[in-house]
């Protein structure tokens, strides 16, 4: 069955449409048999999605003793699928939730299985800034919040040492991504969008300082957001090449939120538009060619010390170190040249740019993806100079 008749099926479910006996044989929404004992699909997140909800729902309604046997079968077939192996990303991980979840409703002490998850979630979160970015984050949270009391009831208090620690592990793990998340938002819970993705919106938990993570530093300080990136973990799956981007945002506003993509339709339609490296607001380098843009990770120029932030009261100053080529949103039109210093308005946000040698390149622009589906381009301004200070202020001090 294709994975978009699964997805209906499963928001049917989800929604009470239907119930969990009229999907009997469960089988017949795992992805096809390739090779005897396999089972594969490209994409197959619909079938795990279903998997958790048809456990979970049959340990609400206390009537999985009914379905034992199919269960028990479906089970057996879902351990087959191909869970994206050895790369770990979202897919891997919902995968061994769904598998652990039909493990818990059977009551079935299977140390494999909890194990693999702890290590491929554990992989994926590293100190808690999660590599494949804020939307496949909360997918994989979504999943495991979903089978969070059947977890809890099977894992959590089992006698095996094994499943329990692992599963403790896990929920530690779940609390760093939260926490992360929580960090990445604005004042309404939208994060920016790190990775492949659009806007998630998260229940936001705002502190003020700042946190400090391998990939990126967080500023958070008189109501901005700011996320500076200097990735040094290797490839994951949904990486995307922020360089030394820095997002920011104030209160509810985002002025750069990442540019993250509309859909993968979208993206495998058109990968030149939406991989281009400066579809981001990254400096310029010699590596930014369309093919080589992952090279920028671990580089010099991505680390902590190539650009810092600073924030006091209503501006947010950005700091750059030697010759370099600098993007920001505006319409280049708008943009007011004085001796080595540019000044513009871009939606409620000032920009007052100053440096040696500062000049106006050529404008430019940006793919962003809005919504699922929905996109928008921003006007982008170039700057180049040497030892750049762009001041980054509200037009409006009441904002």
């Amino acid at each position: 069955m294709h994975q978009s008749k699964i997805s209906r099926i499963y928001k049917d479910l989800l929604k009470n449409k239907i119930t969990v006996s009229s999907l009997t044989p469960f089988t017949k929404y795992l992805p096809p048999k390739i090779l005897p004992g396999f089972r594969c699909s490209w994409n197959p997140i619909w079938s795990h999605r279903l998997a958790i909800e048809i456990a979970c729902q049959l340990v609400e309604s206390k009537d999985y003793g009914t379905f034992l046997k199919p269960l028990i079968k479906y089970r057996d077939e879902y351990e087959k699928m191909y869970s994206t192996m050895p790369l770990c990303s979202n897919k891997s991980i919902s995968h061994y939730v769904g598998l652990c979840a039909l493990d818990a409703v059977l009551r079935n002490v299977n140390e494999k299985h909890i194990t693999r998850l702890a290590a491929i979630f554990n992989h994926v979160v590293k100190d808690g800034a999660f590599t494949e970015g804020g939307h496949y984050s909360e997918y994989v949270i979504e999943c495991f919040d979903r089978t969070g009391v059947l977890f809890d009831n099977w894992f959590g208090e089992s006698d095996n040492k094994i499943l329990r620690d692992s599963y403790i592990h896990i929920s530690n793990n779940v609390g760093k991504v939260k926490t992360w998340q929580s960090r990445i938002a604005d004042t309404d819970g939208v994060m920016a969008v790190i990775g492949d993705g659009w806007n998630e919106k998260i229940i936001s938990r705002p502190n003020d300082g700042v946190f400090y993570y391998e990939d990126m530093t967080i500023h958070r300080q008189d109501d901005w957001v700011a996320i500076h990136h200097h990735r040094q973990n290797p490839f994951s799956l949904h990486q995307h090449p922020h360089g030394d981007e820095i997002l920011i945002a104030h209160k509810n506003n985002w002025l750069i939120k990442g540019s993250g993509m509309p859909s993968y339709k979208h993206i495998m339609r058109k990968p030149w538009k939406w991989r281009r490296p400066r579809n981001h607001f990254f400096t310029e380098t010699i590596w930014d060619w369309w093919i080589l843009w992952r090279m920028r990770v671990r580089l010099a120029i991505d680390g902590p010390g190539s650009r810092s932030v600073n924030i006091e009261g209503k501006t947010l100053t950005i700091y750059e170190t030697g010759k370099r080529v600098v993007r920001f949103p505006g319409n280049r039109s708008d943009v007011a040249p004085l001796t080595n210093e540019l000044r513009w308005n871009y939606d409620r946000f000032h920009f007052h740019v100053k440096g040696i040698n500062t000049k106006l390149l050529m404008k430019d622009h940006v793919h962003v993806a809005t919504t699922y589906g929905n996109e928008e381009t921003l006007p982008v301004v170039r700057i180049k100079g040497e030892n750049i200070i762009t001041r980054i202020s509200l037009i409006n001090n009441d904002n």
